[in-house]
This record gives structure tokens, sequence and C-alpha cells, in this order.
């Protein structure tokens, strides 16, 4: 923690004589060992640890720039800010932006997966062919029943329609008939769901 008394005033080397004539201390020296002893003391504690303020413009050893610059983005409680944090890539670690309404920053399985289980645009992808496969068949089977019903529709126009098109309103019946002649036989109509489906002329 930083000192609260003044910054002393920067080191002086006096120009004077720093012993008088009787061999005292001179008292420009003594000024200057007391504005050593005030800086001494506001920069160390008692046993020797440096408890005094770093200038914004000191640097460090082997490299550029000043302290200050170096922590610009860094908060009083040492909590690096955003416009100190580099953007990830996709070849380094970096920076990322949750994106609107996510409800928490902590990591689904999904982003435990290896960068192969996901295509460029971020969807997995096992789960997309999956989707894609069922897709396909599904719309193959409706492709297959459109065309079969359009088949069976288009006999309409031929009189082919197949009997189990047709609606069961009518009755199923056998109805006889009775023969023309004395040694002739019966015949008979056959019905099914009111179509008739059978003759047999009598003789």
């Amino acid at each position: 923690m930083a000192n609260s008394l003044p910054p002393a005033p920067a080191l002086v080397i006096s120009r004077s004589a720093i012993v008088n004539k009787d061999g005292t201390a001179s008292w420009e020296f003594v000024k200057i060992l007391q504005n050593w002893a005030l800086q001494i003391n506001n920069s160390l504690n008692a046993i020797g640890q440096f408890i005094g303020t770093l200038s914004p413009n000191a640097t460090v050893g082997g490299r550029s720039g000043t302290l200050g610059a170096a922590l610009q983005n860094i908060d009083s409680t040492g909590i690096l800010q955003p416009p100190g944090i580099t953007p990830a890539t996709p070849l380094a670690q970096g920076g990322v932006i949750l994106p609107t309404g996510a409800s928490s920053n902590l990591l689904g399985t999904a982003a435990l997966q290896p960068t192969t289980a996901f295509d460029p645009a971020g969807a997995a992808a096992t789960a997309q062919t999956n989707a894609e496969t069922f897709a396909t068949a599904a719309a193959n089977t409706a492709q297959s029943n459109a065309e079969t019903f359009a088949s069976n529709a288009s006999n309409i126009t031929s009189g082919n329609l197949a009997l189990a098109q047709l609606p069961t309103a009518g009755i199923t019946h056998t109805s006889p008939l009775a023969k023309l002649t004395t040694l002739g036989t019966n015949g008979s109509l056959t019905f099914t769901n009111g179509i008739l489906t059978a003759a047999v002329d009598p003789t």
C-alpha cells in the first residue's frame, strides 16, 4: 500500500563542502541526508519491504512501454477489463461474446466436443446428418403416397377406379334371376357395396 506522505524531492547532490573545518557534517550535507532518509522511509517499511508508489512512467527491464500502459486495462481489484482482452480466433485462445439472451456463461457438454464434431456454422455434424436423412426419407414417402393417390385419382376419367377407392355406402347382395325356359338355368346379379360386380344370365 502506498505511503500517505507527500513524495520526497528528487535526490540532490550538493556541490558545497560536505564537512566543516572542524570535521563535522556541513548543513548542506545534513539536508541531503535528511532528504534521502525521507525518501527511503516513504518507500520501505520497517523490514525493508517496498511500500512506495510506482510511477506510471516506470518501465520493466526487457519490455517496451511503460508500466502504466501495461496495466491500463486492469482495474483496482486486479480484474482485466474487456478492452484488454484479445478476441478469440480459430487458432488462438481469447475472449468471446455471449449471445443475446444467454442466462449463464457455464459451458455445456457441446463445448467439450472436438472441433471435428461441428461444421463451420456451429451445428453438430452427426445431428445434422441424421436430421437430413430423416427429412429425405419422410419427403420420399410423402412423394410416393402423393403419386399413388394421384395415379388412382387419374382413373376417374377412364372409368377404372379401383373398387377399394369407392365409398362403402351401398349394399352387398346377390339377387337371383329366374330361368327363362323350363329346361333353362337361373341367373343372378351380385352387388358389392352397391356396385354390380358379377352377373349370370338366366337361360
